[in-house]
């Protein structure tokens, strides 16, 4: 380990008058309980020690899994190089200085007793400080810009450190005598002017408090707050952070339930942060008030409705599909003691994967021995109080709609907002993902990369969603990863159930005077229906509409494509006849990988008729339906499926939708 910083500041001057570094330090190792805790969760989860001493161990040895590094974990240094950027990736850095594998070294070594895990920690710590020289750097005469450019000390990595990984120093390590009073010294210091740094530049950069990192960097200042009330400032911290907070509160969750960004994978982030809030102001015996907290009720309702039926998250915009929303569920649970979104998820996820998740979490949980006890005994929510089916968001463009809450639902989401709320967005108006029979249909290409190149293109592309275009241009243009062009009207209009038929409709006119309409509609809860109207006086326009896959078997016959999967295929009927293609897509589930899909692509000339494209998905174990459309008038189509006619009335849908504006 190097040698200490001596610092000549008075640290003592910080605190309120008697307090002392030694007083604190005392404090903190009385308070202490964490050997307590791990012995429980060692007694009852060895299989989740297990996991945690080996993400311990490749970390020990200098090897991380970042953005850069292409999924999978590879050698950083040991310490890191803080100021590295692996294949030229800018997350690679911020996420590096966010420190979040000194979680697992820090559980394993309170797991194990191993005191390489927490002599690592120690030393990347004042590696860390050293090579930044962070508490000599004069922040006074920087631009405002450079707190958001690409380093070590740019204010979200200050937050995220300040209330997720810092923490875990004082939580595993604030009775060890590792932690000396030197390095005690200065971890305050540091954290002191990180906060200081927080409070003076964070509401510049985000005076809505519409965004993510506004949130997580006033969370840190009220861990830092809620952590040290023997600082000075604390209260003055504590006093923004709650008024900050409450102001993220009421201007990112949205009213029907939502994070104002639109991508499910930040909405189950801001639960986990939003939750955080309550969780700790519990613990320090604060109140939370009520409209926070019924807020964030309801949006952790979102975190059901924003997931697949296979138990993924439709990644619109940046976003994974992957299970975060079973986080949301167990944020929820800490902050409101109900277990209510975890109970409903078993409805359609395997309860194993819920509470082996689950366990991941337990860090947060403050008597781990009842944590466990209510994970062991989820049971399934009873039909009478689950959630409506449907959820309409038309501030954030968004439609989920679903039959039940089996993991064989039918199921889709749908979504347009334009102008876009924030860059996490895609190029992706109209488009929509599908799910039926326990098998992924159509699907969002999710996020793959934040880096700035021809793929991370390719995925914020409208040509790699499930939507139409004219003349093969986007909505609006890509300028670079977090840049566009101008971008026009475009919104969803409303959901209704109707004749058997779950219908959403949405428009926008991003290649105005053209206005493109979509129909979106559940039929008999067996198929999905697709129906599209362009409204021009040019009829030598190009329609060009994808169906983008989670397939790469497909079979173009005369009259219909098939999707050919081990247990479910898709046939699609469309109408009118158009060329069909069938072009290779990308979907990406993690960062820097993807896995190979098709798109179906139809493209033609204009036609004044609509456009209308049914996609039927069964076993392939049973006979393959019969399918076809076939128009009554301009306005009127039939849809037969073997002897059953459904109708497709498009007159009545935009009467419907024209009355609820």
């Amino acid at each position: 380990m190097r040698k200490e910083v001596t610092h000549v500041k008075n640290i003592n001057a910080l605190f309120i008058e008697g307090e002392t570094i030694t007083r604190i330090k005392a404090r903190i190792s009385q308070q202490t309980t964490q050997q307590a805790r791990s012995t429980v969760i060692s007694s009852k989860l060895p299989h989740l020690v297990s996991e945690v001493v080996e993400k311990a161990e490749t970390a020990l040895n200098g090897q991380l899994l970042l953005p850069g590094t292409g999924g999978k974990a590879k050698f950083v240094g040991n310490p890191p190089n803080w100021y590295a950027r692996m294949n030229d990736d800018n997350e690679f850095l911020w996420q590096l200085n966010r420190m979040e594998h000194w979680l697992p070294l820090l559980e394993a070594y309170s797991y194990t007793g191993k005191v390489e895990y927490a002599e690592k920690v120690i030393v990347e710590f004042l590696d860390w400080h050293q090579k930044t020289q962070f508490l000599t750097v004069d922040f006074s005469t920087q631009p405002l810009s450079y707190f958001n450019e690409v380093h070590p000390l740019r204010t979200l990595e200050c937050g995220i450190r300040l209330y997720k990984t810092w923490p875990a120093i004082i939580k595993y390590l604030g009775d060890s005598p590792l932690l000396t009073e030197k390095i005690f010294e200065e971890y305050l210091l540091s954290v002191h002017k990180q906060t200081e740094l927080l409070i003076a530049i964070s509401p510049k950069l985000w005076p809505k408090a519409d965004h993510n990192h506004y949130l997580m960097e006033c969370l840190g200042i009220w861990t830092t707050a809620l952590m040290f009330p023997e600082f000075k400032k604390s209260e003055e911290w504590k006093d923004f952070a709650y008024r900050e907070l409450n102001r993220c509160s009421q201007a990112q969750l949205t009213q029907a339930g939502g994070q104002i960004e639109g991508c499910p994978s930040y909405h189950n982030g801001c639960m986990f942060w939003f939750s955080l809030v309550v969780i700790l102001a519990k613990e320090a015996g604060i109140t939370i008030a009520e409209d926070f907290q019924q807020r964030l009720h309801t949006n952790l309702n979102y975190s059901l409705h924003c997931m697949r039926p296979t138990g993924q998250t439709f990644p619109l915009g940046d976003s994974h599909s992957n299970n975060l929303s079973i986080m949301s569920g167990v944020y929820g649970y800490l902050a409101f003691d109900d277990p209510f979104w975890l109970r409903h998820m078993c409805s359609f996820l395997n309860r194993e994967e819920i509470q082996k998740t689950a366990y991941q979490y337990i860090r947060y949980a403050e008597h781990p021995a009842t944590f466990i006890a209510t994970i062991e005994g989820l049971t399934e929510l009873p039909e009478a109080k689950q959630l409506p089916l449907n959820l309409f968001n038309q501030e954030l463009g968004q439609a989920f709609v679903r039959s039940n809450w089996t993991s064989l639902a039918q199921s889709y989401a749908f979504t347009c907002r334009s102008p876009i709320q924030n860059l996490h967005a895609h190029i992706d108006l109209l488009s929509f993902e599908y799910i039926a029979l326990g098998k992924n249909i159509i699907c969002d290409p999710g996020l793959y990369t934040y880096k700035n190149s021809a793929i991370r293109k390719e995925m914020k592309s409208t040509a790699s969603h499930s939507t139409l275009m004219i003349d093969n241009k986007d909505f609006f243009e890509y300028i670079s990863s977090w840049e566009y062009g101008v971008q026009k009207k475009g919104e969803l209009t409303g959901l209704v159930k109707q004749a058997g038929t779950t219908f959403a409709h949405g428009y926008h006119l991003s290649y105005d005077p053209i206005c493109v309409q979509r129909f979106l509609g559940l039929v008999d809860n067996r198929f999905l229906v697709v129906v599209d109207k362009v409204t021009t006086p040019d009829k030598g326009k190009i329609i060009t509409r994808t169906f983008h896959l989670d397939y790469t078997d497909i079979e173009v016959r005369k009259d219909s494509v098939l999707g050919k999967d081990q247990m479910i295929d898709v046939k699609i009927v469309n109408y009118p006849d158009q060329q069909v293609n069938i072009r290779q897509g990308k979907l990406s589930d993690v960062n820097d990988c993807f896995r190979e899909s098709r798109k179906v692509v139809y493209k033609g000339k204009y036609l004044e008729e609509s456009y209308i494209t049914v996609l039927y998905p069964y076993e392939n174990k049973d006979e393959e339906p019969e399918i076809s459309i076939y128009p009554i008038s301009s306005e009127n189509y039939h849809v037969k499926i073997n002897q059953k006619k459904f109708e497709i009335n498009i007159k009545s849908f935009e009467e419907y939708f024209k009355n609820t504006d």
